[in-house]
């Protein structure tokens, strides 16, 4: 994740001037700490909006039924619909714990699509109903 914050500070603040006082015209670092964690916070946001996203079209499509998917994709539905995927993909700050992402990334809601998609992939459902990832693979390619 320290990886992920330096990235994204150097592009949207400058590789030298993401860490310097003066430039940010800010009083002291905890101001620079608080501007960071904003900084963070919504590239965190809309970063998960892009992947969940991405997500929902190409598994479920653009208008998506449930019920009108395979059993497999039925139990991803609850993880990519609902209040708080709705919340992420508007981008209502409020609703969202975003402010905690960097410290506790399990709480975003891409990183727990993806773990559902790995627990799917990898237990007696998804085992035992055919090929998931090659169905999953399938239905990303097509």
């Amino acid at each position: 994740m320290h990886m992920l914050k330096l990235q994204c500070l150097t592009a949207k603040l400058g590789k030298t001037a993401w860490n310097d006082l003066s430039s940010m015209h800010v009083p002291d670092t905890a101001a620079l700490g608080v501007l960071h964690s904003q900084i963070m916070a919504q590239e965190l946001r809309t970063l998960n909006s892009k992947f969940v996203s991405s997500l929902r079209n190409n598994l479920f499509g653009i208008k998506p039924r449930t019920g009108r998917h395979g059993d497999r994709l039925q139990l991803l539905y609850p993880m990519l619909y609902g209040p708080h995927i709705d919340a992420l993909l508007q981008d209502n700050e409020e609703e969202l714990d975003s402010h905690v992402w960097f410290d506790k990334p399990w709480r975003m809601p891409a990183v727990k699509a993806w773990a559902a998609i790995l627990r799917l992939a990898t237990s007696s459902e998804g085992i035992g109903t055919g090929m998931f990832l090659a169905d999953l693979k399938a239905l990303i390619d097509a």
